[in-house]
């Protein structure tokens, strides 16, 4: 008995279907295989974090001291300059008591 292209072409499909899902349910069966890497999270460190800030904001308070020291020991020049860049009056006044 002859089989038809089609039906051979259909047992074929058929066929590596069926293997196709029994090595799926063999996978899903075992388990995840020990060459997959597992992912893995980074534990922060609080302690190193927390000296990391301080440190940071004794630097912002050493700049913060020296900038007040400047400002209370030496007299500062202020330009006001407008969008354009150039230095000029500045035309929002006000006028009258508040």
């Amino acid at each position: 008995m002859s089989l038809g292209k089609s039906e051979r072409t259909g047992k074929v499909f058929r066929f590596l279907l069926g293997v196709i899902l029994a090595i799926t349910f063999i996978r899903v069966w075992a388990g995840p295989t020990s060459w997959a890497a597992d992912a893995r999270a980074q534990i922060p460190d609080a302690g190193s974090q927390r000296a990391d800030l301080l440190q940071e904001v004794r630097k912002t308070n050493e700049l913060l001291r020296k900038v007040i020291q400047i400002l209370e020991t030496k007299s500062v020049k202020v330009e006001v300059q407008n969008a354009a860049g150039t230095a000029g009056k500045n035309k929002n006044t006000t006028r009258g008591k508040k």
